[in-house]
């Protein structure tokens, strides 16, 4: 056929590369078919419906969480589209986060009425602290079934689940500070300097999210010292 090469024809590059996709391919489903994959969906499945039962059917709208949507607004549709628009009252890291999503309004307007581009946030967020949780005892060598359980604890906690779905900030910051929890003690445990800098990192994003991230932040400095020099 058109698209067939001859028996004889020595493999081509493109071969080499659809192989190559193939074997990534195989590699992303074997993760999703696994304890993070399954975990993760499982997580993001319940806050996602959990976030449209309080937009969509309760109606239960924070204040907060619609201020924050609203800064994000501002900055993409007022009469006079600019990044300072987001205001300087909130952290801005939250309005931040949902403008991928405001983007999308005219294809489903509920995303800004409903605040359910808030509460979308904050489902992916939480699943990625839950995510952050399990690796973090996957890596202290907490072994599957009590690793699963804890995590099944957090993640079920009532309060975890209400801020999964209600659009507010509390669900970043609890992802960026498990994110430094996890790569604080990778640091301390293996030495490796990366991990130190991905703590870093989400340090300033936990700031960036809720001011309260300043107390972790000075703990965190105190620990690398104490560590480094003793």
């Amino acid at each position: 056929g058109l698209f067939e090469s001859g028996r004889n024809d020595p493999p081509s590059a493109p071969t080499r590369h659809n192989e190559g996709d193939r074997t990534l391919g195989f590699r992303i489903l074997r993760h999703l078919g696994g304890e993070s994959g399954v975990v993760g969906i499982i997580s993001l499945a319940l806050y996602v419906s959990v976030a449209w039962l309080l937009e969509m059917k309760y109606h239960v709208f924070d204040v907060d969480a619609v201020s924050r949507m609203a800064n994000a607004f501002y900055v993409l549709y007022s009469r006079d589209p600019h990044l300072a628009a987001i205001g300087f009252v909130w952290n801005p890291l939250p309005s931040v986060s949902v403008m991928p999503l405001l983007l999308l309004k005219g294809l489903w307007f509920p995303l800004v009425s409903h605040n359910m581009a808030g509460a979308l946030t904050s489902a992916v967020c939480m699943t990625g602290a839950v995510h952050q949780l399990r690796c973090t005892l996957r890596e202290w060598g907490v072994l599957r079934a009590p690793r699963l359980v804890i995590v099944a604890l957090f993640a079920l906690n009532p309060m975890i689940v209400y801020y999964a779905g209600n659009g507010m900030s509390e669900a970043l910051y609890t992802f960026t500070l498990l994110a430094v929890t996890r790569y604080l003690s990778r640091w301390i445990t293996q030495d490796d300097l990366s991990s130190l800098v991905y703590a870093a990192a989400a340090l300033g994003f936990a700031y960036l999210a809720r001011n309260e991230a300043v107390s972790p932040a000075l703990l965190s400095g105190f620990l690398v010292l104490c560590v480094s020099f003793f």
